[in-house]
């Protein structure tokens, strides 16, 4: 009896600890990428693992409360039909309390996430309509569908809507089988513009039929609107605004134009840092950013991405930073280094770092930055020799190796220091990128705290027996 009872609480407790280790973590699942022609938008959004996990607790409390019914029931009878046989009978009561145990389990745990947050303990499925976004079209006023007037979901810009799609679609819009009569959003209007054109291919030179998303055709996140009477579109598209890291494959131009024509542009949304890009791993050909919070002129915006693109997963190997403003010039092609002309290049992308530059510059405060010591808990000889002077938002020169420093300042009394650093002080909100050889090449290693002993990473292990301090050269930049 101990045991059974022994054996749920242990399992009831993995379940809210793996719970509760899960929210602290923002891994993400990524839905399959849809093979859509002619893509010039995002595919896939990322659904964090704790709803997964709640989702699959909350069915847990589920299947247990049923086992534990059952349970229940089966002492009852196995009681009722053990009469005149005291072994069984035994058997019958001990089955029976061990019922009445599990629920009352089940209920204290029940009781327990309610309390921390009622909406833990409510059973929601994560659709594939809110995970891809973008509309759906009817052909039927008021956003309903039947059987014989269709409807359709549309996740991406469609050139030709009167065409039969790969993926199931039905012929739409003008001289198409189905009339688009009312549309629902599926995302919010600061998230996505959408277009109707009244020919094919929405050329940028002709005037669309209607756009959402302006201030005169806004809309709400699951609102139903009623297309507009007359002119049916050829053509659609999706303009999507979520804030992120935007990463293309096929294309070096980010979506504009491809490299295979017969391959789909395909793009990844990043909001934080992941250790693995599942189903992406080395395609990434441009990147850019979509900041957040702006004003209505898409200024001032309170939310400012950078990256670093590792070559390996788990943030190993060479790396590239990219942290360039909004504007026309926001694309890049993972072929231009934005750091140095001789730095690495096409590296093959498999994790990402995704930071928040800081809304105002924080330069001028003199006591904040990042410090290197020749010796570990940042003491010996230092770069910047001077107390008052830190590395704020700059680097060494490419040309220049670190271990060519003389790391002399009058703490040192002016004697010649071992070409060697240890240990870094970080004091403020700073990102440092740390490379093995100069012009920011080999491997790099990411901190955005001090360290007070390098022998314990990667940058601290290199010479014989890795007992020699790699760092060459570096970057530092301001986070928020």
């Amino acid at each position: 009896m101990i045991k059974k009872i022994l054996l749920i609480f242990i399992f009831i407790s993995f379940l809210i600890g793996g719970f509760c280790l899960a929210q602290g973590r923002e891994l993400e699942i990524d839905y399959p990428i849809l093979d859509i022609p002619d893509i010039e938008t995002p595919t896939t959004t990322k659904t964090f693992l704790p709803a997964y996990i709640e989702y699959i607790f909350t069915w847990a409390i589920i299947i247990a409360g049923l086992l534990a019914f059952f349970a229940l029931v089966y002492g009852g009878i196995l009681y009722l039909t053990s009469a005149g046989n005291p072994s069984k009978m035994s058997d019958a009561k001990e089955q029976v309390i061990a019922g009445f145990l599990g629920l009352i389990i089940l209920l204290s745990s029940y009781l327990i996430l309610k309390t921390i947050d009622p909406q833990l303990v409510i059973l929601k499925k994560p659709t594939m309509e809110q995970a891809i976004g973008g509309i759906k079209i009817y052909s039927k006023t008021n956003c309903q569908s039947e059987t014989e007037k269709p409807s359709l979901q549309v996740s991406s810009s469609i050139p030709k809507l009167k065409r039969i799609l790969d993926w199931g679609g039905l012929n739409w819009g003008a001289d198409g089988d189905y009339e688009i009569k009312s549309i629902l959003f599926l995302n919010n209007s600061e998230e996505l513009t959408i277009s109707f054109f009244p020919d094919n291919e929405y050329k940028p030179e002709d005037n669309p039929i209607i756009t959402y998303g302006k201030e005169d055709t806004n809309y709400n996140k699951g609102g139903c609107k009623t297309f507009p009477g007359g002119v049916q579109p050829r053509s659609v598209k999706l303009d999507y605004r979520l804030p992120g890291v935007y990463l293309y494959a096929n294309s070096t131009t980010c979506g504009t134009s491809k490299i295979d024509e017969d391959k789909p542009i395909e793009v990844k949304v990043y909001q934080g840092s992941s250790a693995t890009l599942p189903e992406f791993d080395n395609e990434t050909k441009s990147i850019k950013f979509i900041y957040d919070d702006c004003d209505e002129n898409n200024q001032n915006c309170k939310t400012k991405y950078a990256a670093i693109l590792h070559q390996y997963e788990n943030f190993m190997g060479k790396a590239m930073l990219f942290d360039q403003n909004q504007g026309k010039d926001n694309c890049k092609n993972l072929s231009e280094n934005l750091i140095s002309a001789d730095g690495p290049k096409d590296i093959g992308v498999s994790s990402i770092t995704v930071y928040l530059k800081p809304i105002e510059s924080p330069l001028d405060e003199t006591d904040k930055g990042v410090a290197f010591y020749e010796d570990k808990n940042h003491t010996g000889c230092r770069l910047p020799e001077t107390e008052d002077e830190f590395y704020k938002d700059g680097r060494i020169e490419p040309d220049i190796d670190i271990d060519d420093f003389r790391l002399c300042g009058e703490d040192c009394n002016d004697k010649t220091c071992e070409d060697r650093i240890s240990s870094m002080e970080m004091r403020g909100n700073y990102i440092a990128l740390l490379f093995k050889h100069s012009n920011y090449k080999g491997d790099c290693e990411v901190f955005t705290k001090r360290d007070s002993y390098f022998r314990d990473n990667r940058i601290g292990q290199c010479g014989w027996l890795g007992r020699k301090d790699c760092l060459t050269s570096f970057i530092i930049k301001a986070r928020k």
